[in-house]
Parts: structure tokens; sequence; C-alpha cells
């Protein structure tokens, strides 16, 4: 029995194997990964080169065991990788693109594209192209029309017109031209010069009002921006005043109760060349000034005056500032020293003076050509031809010659503010200077004494002084006989 059963477990034993041995093996599954496709951008700028900033790219895409179904697509800055989100996803293969260009932050740009297949694998080396962008001319912005409205009235406002402050208003359009092709106006950029930074608008915003506007000059500035992000080199500019200055005037010009000619006090001569009818007063003199102004716009509130002082000698000014304003239409010049303000010792002195009085409404605006009024401090000492010797013309001879051998030179001259012994005198015969030896007489003449001139033509050169630097010469000539 015990070996009825081995024998039976043996047989079935040798029938499993049999079984195992005939039954063929599982045919083996190899797994092939998908392939990531290739990308390839075409018709863009060589790298580095420069481009027009409006450029068709085109690209395309291959996946060997499968398709291309869309693709990824960035632009950036070239030192810029984008990175997954920085990429619109797309089926197309082009697209027409404009770059920022003429723009100091960036110059240059990166086109990164990669192609995506059938199965959602991406290019993991997306193709790359990058260059510089570039805008040929920049927009052009212009002023199109400029309108003020006073007093409910319209009318064309002129470059630097003025209008009153109240009851007006300011109306500027504008447009902008851009010369690229395909080029157009992306924004506009506007300011006040009285405004500190530029207000960007859409480009359909072409015209902007102003009105209450305090007293003051004001320029309108617009810039315009173009699809390219180019800026234009130079705003379009239209200025104009709100509010009129005011006018002032002199009325009367008063020294010890004679009144001066305004006119001859009010021309235009430059300092050291004005003409004989400027008026002239005593040295040391005060002056009482009379002046008034009007308003077009407002009221005339104050006053305010400078004296421009020229040295007579140097023919140098010393401009002084423009005072406080007062209410007065009136000043007495000049004034006491602060020192002492109670003295009245204050007085002009000998130079050329102009003195210019300016007014100030009720908004702050002043006389912006304030007049002024010249004159002239110390008369000057003139010669007298009369007293001349030898005088224009004269003919001497040697037996004129004092017993040393010398010619006296005599001449004198007449001054309003200063007594002949007072003032100083020189005579200069054929470029040699005498000297005087003599005192003044009676008829207020001076000697000089030269050595005796050759015979033939001389010349001699008269000149006076007075102590306020005033001063008249006159060349004579003259012949001596052999």
């Amino acid at each position: 029995m015990k070996q009825a059963l081995s024998l039976w477990a043996l047989f079935a034993f040798l029938l499993v194997g049999l079984h195992l041995a005939c039954t063929p093996e599982p045919e083996q599954t190899r797994v092939v990964p998908n392939q990531a496709p290739e990308t390839s951008i075409s018709g863009a700028p060589l790298d580095s080169a420069n481009a027009y900033h409006r450029y068709h790219v085109f690209w395309s895409g291959f996946d060997p065991d499968g398709e291309v179904v869309e693709y990824g697509i960035a632009v950036t800055d070239s030192n810029i990788v984008p990175v997954l989100r920085d990429y619109r996803r797309t089926t197309r293969t082009d697209s027409i693109i404009e770059f920022t260009a003429n723009n100091e932050v960036v110059l240059s740009h990166a086109i990164w594209v990669f192609a995506v297949d059938n199965e959602g694998e991406r290019d993991p080396t997306p193709d790359r192209k990058y260059f510089n962008a570039v805008d040929i001319n920049r927009p052009l912005p212009y002023i199109t029309d400029a309108t003020k409205t006073v007093g409910g009235e319209t009318t064309a406002l002129a470059r630097n017109d003025t209008m009153p402050t109240a009851g007006s208003s300011v109306r500027i359009r504008w447009s902008a031209t851009d010369a690229d092709l395909g080029g157009s106006i992306q924004a506009y950029r506007i300011k006040l010069s009285t405004e500190n930074t530029f207000s960007e608008i859409p480009p359909d915003s072409t015209s902007a009002t102003y009105s209450g506007l305090p007293s003051g000059f004001y320029e309108f500035l617009v810039e315009a921006v173009d699809n390219a992000g180019a800026e234009s080199l130079e705003p379009a500019r239209w200025s104009w005043i709100v509010n009129y200055e005011p006018d002032t005037r002199f009325v009367s010009v008063v020294v010890d109760g004679e009144q001066l000619d305004l006119h001859a006090g009010q021309g235009p001569w430059a300092p050291c060349e004005w003409p004989e009818e400027v008026p002239t007063i005593r040295d040391s003199s005060r002056v009482l000034f009379f002046f008034e102004g009007n308003d077009k716009d407002g009221e005339v509130d104050g006053f305010s005056y400078r004296v421009v002082r020229t040295d007579i000698v140097r023919c140098s000014s010393r401009f002084g500032p423009f005072s406080v304003f007062f209410p007065e239409g009136y000043i007495s010049l000049p004034l006491a020293p602060p020192s002492n303000p109670d003295t009245l010792a204050a007085y002009f002195t000998s130079n050329d003076y102009e003195v210019f009085a300016r007014s100030q409404d009720n908004e702050g605006k002043t006389d912006g050509t304030p007049p002024g009024f010249k004159f002239k401090v110390n008369f000057t000492p003139r010669l007298r031809p009369s007293a001349l010797f030898p005088g224009s013309g004269a003919v001497i001879d040697s037996a004129q010659a004092t017993p040393e051998g010398k010619l006296v030179v005599r001449f004198a001259a007449d001054d309003v503010e200063s007594p002949p012994v007072a003032m100083s005198y020189r005579a200069v015969l054929n470029g040699t200077y005498g000297l005087v030896v003599g005192p003044v007489t009676d008829e207020s003449e001076l000697f000089f004494e030269f050595d005796f001139p050759p015979a033939g033509q001389n010349a001699i050169l008269y000149t006076v002084a007075d102590p306020g630097r005033r001063s008249d010469s006159l060349t004579v000539s003259f012949t001596v006989l052999e």
C-alpha cells in the first residue's frame, strides 16, 4: 500500500513536469519611451542683428514618433531666460510681434519657442533668437489749435498771449505723426510747466482745458509715444500768460522845485553814451520822483524802485536791487542811510544815474518792463576858448619866448559848482606834459611853461577836471615861425 502511494506520487510529479515542459513561455513586452519634439524658428533676424521693431516671425516643430499639436512662445529681454509661466500657448506657426524699441532700458529682445507633441511632451531645449529692435522714426507731436475764452467769447490764443485771471480759460488741441511703416501713436504725455511730472493719457485724448489758473507764465507740453515704445525727442509747446502786468510811468521829476525834462531822461542810450540833452543836476542834490501805474485787469497796490549808478571815469555800472513795495506814488532819493534814518544828509554825487520805477497789481504781478529816468549829477566844466593861448590856428615866433626860452601856455575854464581854484588842469604840448607854475590870476587863467616848441606845426591838448571828476578837453593846432 505504502509502495503504491509512492509510485502514484512519482507519477503525479512526472505528469506536472511534463505539463510544464510542454507549456510555452509568455511573450516579453518591451516599453519604448515617447520622444520629445524638436523646434525651429525661421524668418527671425540673425542673432545680435538690428531689425525693425514690428517683425513677422515664423516657427515649426517635428515629432519623430507622433505629431506636434501646439507651441509655447515667449518674448523677453535678451538677458532674461523665461520660465514656463512666461510662455503663451498657441497652435499658430507665425505671428507679427511688436517689440519695444529706442528705449533707454530695453533694446535687445529674445524670442523663445518650444513645440508640444500629442502626448504633452514639450521640447526641453526651446529654440531662441535674439536681436536689437529699432524704430527708424520717433513720433512727432504738434499743437493743432489753441483758443482762449474770456467773458464768454472764444478767440485764438497766440503764443505768449495774455489773458485775465477772472472768467477766462484756455483749450489746447494736439496730434502726432509716426513715419514708421505700421507705426501708430500709443499714448500721449501732457503737463503744464507748473507741474512736476507728465501725465500719460490714451491716444484718443487730444485736447485739454485749463481754467482758474492763478497769475503767472504757463507753458503746455505734450509728448507722444508710438507702438514701439519710442518717445518723441522734444515735446510740442504752447505758452501764455495769465494776468496782465501793470504799466508804470514817471509823472514828474523835481529838483529844488524845478521839473526836469521827462522825455530827455528816458532815452535808450547806453551808459557813457548819453547825449547832452540828458538832464543834469548839481552835485550833492536830492531828487523827488513821482510815478503812477495802471492795471488792465486789476488794481495797482504798490511801487518799487531801483537805482543804477555809472562811474563816469571807469564807465562801470552798479545795479542796486529793487526796493520793497510801498503804497505811495512818489519817493525822495537818495534815502537816508540805514545807520541814521533820521538824517537827510544823503545826496546824489557826481556820477551818471538811472532810476527805475515799477508797479505791482493786486495779484502780486509786477511791471516786467519798468521805465527808467536818466540824469547826470555834477555839471561838466567848460574850457574858455577865448582864454586859450596858443589858440587854434595861432601863429607865434621866438619873440614870444621867455628869457629862459620857454613858452607860457595860458588857459581857463568855468564850472557851475566849483571855482577855478578847486579844479585840476593839465596841458600836453606835442605829447609832453606840462606843470602848473603860476597861481590862478584874477582872470582865472592858469600858466604852464614848456620848452619853446620847434618851428612848424605843433599841437597842444588842454584838459580841466572838477572835483567830481567830470572833465573837458580840447586839442588845438598852432604854427611856430622860424
